[in-house]
């Protein structure tokens, strides 16, 4: 299993127990209904810490202020 190796659990039991998870049908219906009534989000206005900064924004920047 995929998910054990990479939490590297050696009993596939702890990996299912604790993160491998079901959904009854009503569950996936309601959250389907929830997830389609969301608003959409408006612009953001602006990203003060940079946080949503492109990895290549970063790098620009970063030249930017080498030379």
């Amino acid at each position: 299993m995929v998910i054990q190796r990479i939490l590297r659990h050696a009993n596939v039991s702890t990996t299912a127990t604790y993160y491998i998870k079901t959904a009854a049908d009503d569950v996936k219906h309601a959250m389907e209904k929830l997830e389609n009534n969301m608003p959409q989000t408006s612009p953001m206005v602006g990203d003060t810490y940079r946080t949503l900064e492109t990895h290549q924004e970063a790098e620009d920047e970063a030249t930017q202020y080498a030379n």
